[in-house]
């Protein structure tokens, strides 16, 4: 199962010194987007997600975690 990563856009937003108004700004991803995803109410898009790896010069799979199945990690 696939979640995003909304720390690891955090991390290399601040890496850039990039605020989020700044990012919404210049990527027309709406702070609204960041704010519910950072907030754990939505997983943005993929085409989303590729928008913002491509202006923080990231892979788009560094803001996507595997989150193993709780049976899977129990080993049953």
């Amino acid at each position: 199962m696939l979640f995003t990563n909304y720390e690891r856009f955090a991390e290399a937003a601040s890496e850039k010194n990039l605020s989020p108004y700044k990012i919404s700004k210049d990527t027309g991803v709406s702070q609204a987007t960041l704010s519910y995803w950072k907030n754990g109410h939505v997983n943005p898009k993929h085409n989303t997600l590729t928008i913002l790896a491509k202006y923080l010069n990231i892979p788009v799979t560094e803001l996507y975690n595997e989150i193993q199945d709780k049976e899977e990690s129990d080993g049953i």
